[in-house]
């Protein structure tokens, strides 16, 4: 993972933004690579944490429903909501040691926000 921000969010936890990279081998021998944002949030000393980690995956149903979402127009700009930890909540990830992730899967959200031009700039 290649981190373009780490910030403090207090009683000992990171929230480190990034990009994630790697190869793969489809499932017909082809190769290919992926580049996907995520975000992590964790405990600074490691013996905090519990040994379990919530990943939400963001629902792109939106964005396959709704032809505005991730553009200008979509009234949750950019709706890449982190459902879990919006319903969860910080306070509950930190006081049981929890690792949060938040990963971008799906190539319709990013190719839809790369044609409305509001993609984050890769660094």
């Amino acid at each position: 993972m290649q981190a373009s921000s780490v910030q403090s969010l207090g009683s000992g936890y990171l929230q480190v933004e990034g990009v994630l990279s790697g190869n793969l081998i489809r499932a017909d021998g082809s190769q290919g690579w992926y580049r996907v944002p995520v975000t992590l949030v964790y405990p600074e000393n490691a013996a905090r944490c519990n040994g379990d980690a919530l990943v939400d995956v963001v629902n792109s149903v939106f964005y396959e429903t709704f032809a505005f979402a991730g553009t200008q127009q979509d009234p949750f700009f950019p709706s890449l909501l982190p459902g879990a930890r919006l319903l969860l909540g910080d306070d509950f990830l930190r006081s049981r040691g929890y690792v949060y992730a938040h990963a971008q899967w799906n190539k319709l959200v990013i190719e839809r926000q790369r044609q409305a031009g509001t993609l984050p700039t890769r660094r």
